[in-house]
């Protein structure tokens, strides 16, 4: 497979001085990516044998070539803001918000073609006739011939809220609630498998409660984190086995409920000790069920 890659991005962002009452940073951001996928499988004297059956002619798919170009293309555009009003020295509130757009294309062509330099592949008429039928739909198989195009535009509203206390100028504790958002997969395959070209996009919630600390100079510190994700439409690659030749793909395979415990810690030694000048450990108890499954 060849793939030639292009993108282009570019922030504007603003924020203010800091240290005010009212403290804040907003922006713009464009995204673009393009790829250009060509993909290509030649099938040698034994595929027919391991592939279709053991009794099947071998010149069935000696030398066929299977081609394809795949052209996936994203432009995104969003908008985005987030504000801290301190309350008091000690008491912070902050709310931000994203808004996206986006537009995407996926453009698919395969055809079928034969490896003259290896002697090409036998004409269909050359095979006995009971064995023509099938030839033809095992070629069709492992190298489909198609084209499409397909085109996307999505509009997505996401952003945090966090509500934090200074304790002492060394305990900083804080709680967030986030929303966050993956955008829509794009499968660029054989459309006999039956696949959506766009799958749904993943919307994630997450919690958070900790605090952040550090104690005897700055020289340890202490941090710990509770959190609980909710992840609807989690986007894995799926395999799919049953089929020949065997096609990857991505799908939503449901929601994914995530929650633990983080603990990190960090120690410094004064410059009068001449060992090791810092240690960091970080311990994350996790456990992530799966709450039901989808297919797509």
């Amino acid at each position: 497979m060849q793939t030639y890659q292009r993108q282009v991005s570019q922030e504007l962002r603003i924020a203010s001085p800091g240290g005010q009452r009212f403290d804040y940073t907003a922006g713009l951001y464009y995204f673009w990516q393009q790829a250009n996928d060509y993909q290509f499988t030649v099938y040698g004297p034994q595929a027919s044998q391991w592939l279709v059956s053991p009794t099947t002619n071998p010149s069935v798919l000696n030398n066929l070539t299977a081609f394809s170009h795949v052209i996936p293309e994203t432009a995104s555009y969003a908008a985005y803001g987030q504000g801290t009003y301190n309350v008091t020295d000690s008491f912070h509130l902050t709310g931000g918000v994203r808004l996206t757009y986006e537009h995407k294309t996926g453009s698919y062509k395969a055809y079928q073609a034969a490896d003259t330099a290896a002697g090409g592949t036998a004409p269909i008429e050359s095979l006995p006739l009971a064995q023509q039928a099938a030839a033809v739909a095992s070629r069709a198989n492992f190298a489909p011939e198609g084209q499409y195009d397909r085109t996307l535009n999505t509009k997505n509203a996401s952003g945090t809220v966090v509500v934090s206390y200074d304790a002492t100028s060394d305990v900083h504790l804080y709680t967030s609630y986030s929303r966050g958002y993956k955008s829509p997969g794009i499968n660029l395959v054989r459309q006999s498998l039956g696949v959506n070209v766009f799958v749904k996009p993943e919307k994630v919630d997450n919690f958070e409660a900790g605090f952040k600390s550090a104690f005897f100079g700055g020289r340890l510190q202490f941090n710990p984190t509770a959190f609980y994700t909710i992840d609807r439409g989690y986007q894995a690659n799926f395999v799919n086995t049953t089929v020949m030749p065997q096609a990857a793909y991505i799908t939503n395979v449901g929601t994914l409920v995530s929650r633990g415990v983080e603990l990190d810690t960090r120690s410094t030694r004064s410059r009068a000790c001449p060992a090791r000048p810092h240690s960091r450990t970080t311990t994350r108890a996790t456990r992530t069920t799966r709450t039901r499954r989808r297919s797509t």
